[in-house]
């Protein structure tokens, strides 16, 4: 014969989520806004990379100059983004890799 204990476990639940309710909207706020930041940084970038495209066409005339130019904000624009990765996965690589012997 089974137990229905399903009744103790949505009262469970209820006094966790009024325990730690407002710690699960802050880290569900916290995603949300790293997202968010995510894609505002990658419109304005985008947008930087467009305006330096256009006004080297405009000012220079010269295609493989303005790509050039497009792609060193692009890479800037990634770099600034990104850093914080870079660094943790350096840090990671730094900590995990095969440390030579000395002879």
């Amino acid at each position: 014969m089974k137990r229905d204990n399903s009744i103790w476990w949505i009262l469970a639940a209820v006094v966790l989520l009024l325990c730690f309710g407002d710690n699960i909207l802050a880290l569900a706020g916290s995603v949300v806004g790293g997202i968010l930041s995510f894609t505002i940084s990658g419109v304005v970038l985008l947008a930087v990379a467009a305006l330096v495209f256009f006004v080297v066409m405009a000012i220079f005339g010269s295609v493989f100059f303005a790509i050039l130019m497009a792609v060193g904000a692009l890479l800037l624009g990634g770099l600034t983004v990104f850093w914080p990765i870079l660094l943790a996965i350096f840090v990671v690589y730094l900590l995990v890799r095969k440390k030579p012997r000395a002879v």
